[in-house]
Order: C-alpha cells, then structure tokens, then sequence
C-alpha cells in the first residue's frame, strides 16, 4: 500500500467530505506522503494538525 501513496507526493488533491471517517483517515494520510490538500466538506474539519485549503459548502448548490 505505501508504493500506491508514494503516487500522491507533491501532488494537488481535491478530497470531498474529508470530515467523515474515511476522509479524515485519507487526508492525514495523503499528507504524511507529501501531498497538498483542498478540503471541501459542508463542516469545518475538527481534529486536522496540518495545513490545507478549506472550501464549504455543498457541490449540490448551484451558487457554490
């Protein structure tokens, strides 16, 4: 699995619902390999030690 990561180091990466169980995981995952994170979530990621973008809202609302 860590050769499948290593495929993300200095990449940009989009993640939808990263405040969820899986999202969180992935997120601090895809960082400890590098990566730069865009976050979009309808609630503010509590538990997050490291930067990333942050986007709310909703992909469903047309005036996002």
């Amino acid at each position: 699995m860590d050769n499948y990561f290593k495929l993300f180091t200095n990449k940009r990466i989009l993640i939808t619902g990263a405040s969820g169980f899986i999202g969180t995981y992935l997120s601090k995952t895809l960082v400890s390999y590098g990566a730069s994170l865009s976050i979009l979530d309808t609630t503010k990621p509590a538990d997050f030690d490291f930067k990333f973008n942050g986007y709310y809202g909703d992909l469903r609302d047309l005036k996002f």
